[in-house]
């Protein structure tokens, strides 16, 4: 299939007010990792959803691309990997370095000015990574919050952002990890630093948010988390906020840093933990038996923490992460 043709599935699902700088907006994407469906479910809902509103009931703009990366997905499909480009390695959520300002060094460039440059890339670019990384910023580029809907491999629901202000929505979710200046090249990383370049963005935020994945998805999860997000949509001002709702009032958010504990060697994995819960400092995490059976390695932490997600795989090879915790002492 040509790559054009791949871009074709890329769609993109308008509600309410055109985009303006005088209203609220937010675009949503989920499935940049093709293995990720809880997400995926969701902003179907939503679009199921948002069509059955009145017109009278927005009072912004919404954007939703559901399925943001169909190379990944059919990957998945045939492969059982959609997280990785298979024939570069690369993680298709660390695709997203940008050049703009190489190309537009003044900073009262404006959106449409992006996004046409961007739409120029796409014309002309042959790579699969870039031409992906050019059209979903070209989706994305001028809305007030760019939230990337993820379903970690096995994981509680936490947010990423470079740093935690009350503008930015939380989806009731309390662990909030901070990367702060560090460059990530992830979908939400790139639009912080256009964000912050760029004088008529400057207000705008993009964050990254994991869903459920520890428990089977299910149409009551799918619903659960619909109504979360119609609620931080009413919080927001892109749908209208009618006497009778309430939304969401969040505080007992956690905001530090995360760490990835990975093993030395090959072998089998077993942990020692259960997600959400405290573990301990000095206590063990999670152990790895060698494919020789011999000499258990056990890994313990090195601080109280909150294990947030983990490794599904059995077994695990060297260098890779097994369980990503929330340092309480962050």
């Amino acid at each position: 299939m040509l790559m054009n043709n791949y871009l074709k599935l890329i769609r993109p699902y308008d509600f309410g007010r055109k985009l303006s700088k005088n209203a609220p907006s937010i675009y949503l994407q989920s499935q940049i990792h093709g293995n990720e469906t809880l997400s995926t479910l969701v902003l179907h809902n939503l679009i199921n959803r948002l069509s059955l509103l009145e017109s009278s009931s927005f009072s912004g703009a919404i954007r939703i691309v559901p399925r943001a990366n169909p190379f990944a997905w059919n990957s998945y499909l045939y492969s059982r990997h959609g997280v990785f480009n298979l024939t570069t390695g690369e993680n298709w959520n660390r695709i997203f370095d940008w050049d703009c300002v190489a190309k537009f060094p003044k900073k009262n460039t404006a959106p449409s000015t992006l996004i046409s440059y961007l739409n120029q890339k796409i014309s002309s670019e042959n790579n699969t990574t870039k031409l992906l990384q050019y059209y979903l910023l070209s989706l994305s580029i001028g809305y007030n919050h760019i939230v990337d809907v993820h379903t970690p491999e096995n994981g509680i629901p936490h947010l990423y952002c470079p740093i935690m202000t009350d503008k930015i929505p939380t989806f009731d979710i309390k662990y909030v990890i901070e990367y702060q200046k560090e460059v990530i090249n992830t979908f939400d990383d790139a639009h912080n630093r256009i964000n912050q370049y760029y004088d008529k963005l400057n207000k705008n935020n993009a964050i990254t948010i994991e869903l459920d994945s520890n428990i089977p998805a299910s149409q009551e999860l799918v619903e659960n988390w619909t109504k979360i997000f119609m609620n931080e949509f009413k919080k927001i001002g892109v749908i209208k906020n009618d006497l009778n709702s309430k939304a969401i009032i969040q505080d007992d958010i956690k905001i530090g840093k995360v760490r990835d504990f990975q093993t030395p060697v090959s072998g089998i994995q077993k942990h020692f933990f259960n997600l959400g819960k405290v573990v301990p400092n000095n206590s063990p995490l999670f152990s790895i038996l060698p494919f020789d059976l011999k000499n258990e390695i056990i890994i313990k932490t090195t601080s109280d923490c909150i294990p947030i997600c983990l490794r599904k795989d059995t077994i695990v090879h060297p260098g890779a992460w097994v369980v990503r915790v929330f340092d309480i002492q962050c």
